[in-house]
């Protein structure tokens, strides 16, 4: 009898790029940062269709979101989604599906940054990260 085939799983989460002093000008150049965030208190969420600058660079919708082993191995494959300028920095949502099994998992975006998760971790979080770039001036 044939052994089962490994189980997938879903990876889904969010780059935050929390510098909200160079998010803003990036996201509302028509608008001044204490405006905006004023705006942004009251709960306000704006649409940030502009790629950051650096030291962010690479952190844009459809960037590449890259899953390997610890070992290098390619596991699955993603992008990051349009981004969403709130009070806590711009939200990139991603999904990568069909994530092959591992001990292991490293989480790269694009050349923004990267984390590495342990199996027992993704799945006490159901599978769901947050990799957060920058900090929150405000």
């Amino acid at each position: 009898m044939p052994s089962p085939a490994p189980t997938t799983h879903t990876l889904t989460g969010q780059l935050i790029v929390a510098d909200l002093v160079v998010a803003i000008p990036i996201c509302d150049p028509t608008r001044t940062v204490v405006d905006a965030l004023s705006d942004l208190q009251d709960g306000t969420q704006l649409p940030c269709p502009r790629a950051m600058p650096a030291p962010y660079l690479g952190a844009a919708s459809g960037a590449l979101v890259t899953v390997t082993s610890t070992t290098g191995k390619p596991l699955g494959t993603g992008h990051l989604g349009a981004g969403v300028l709130g009070m806590h920095g711009v939200r990139y949502p991603f999904t990568v599906d069909n994530l092959a099994p591992s001990d292991s998992y490293v989480v790269k975006v694009s050349t923004v940054t990267s984390a590495t998760f342990s199996r027992a971790a993704l799945e006490t979080d159901e599978w769901v990260v947050e990799l957060t770039v920058g900090d929150k001036a405000f």
